[in-house]
């Protein structure tokens, strides 16, 4: 575990509040997301998610 991620940033369109972005890093290993970031501008969610995974 913890040896190979993989990272993902996905497009959503919502009624509400336009384009989201989701950010995900998964452990190919174990295939658990161990990091995600929401965020409603294209920028720092990339690390936000990033950080998220290396607390784990």
């Amino acid at each position: 575990m913890n040896q190979k991620w993989c990272a993902d940033i996905t497009y959503i369109e919502t009624q509400a509040d336009g384009w989201i972005y989701l950010s995900t890093i998964m452990d190919l290993h174990s295939k658990m997301i161990i990091g995600y970031s929401f965020s409603k501008t294209d920028g720092g969610y990339r690390f936000s998610a990033a950080h998220l995974g290396l607390g784990n």
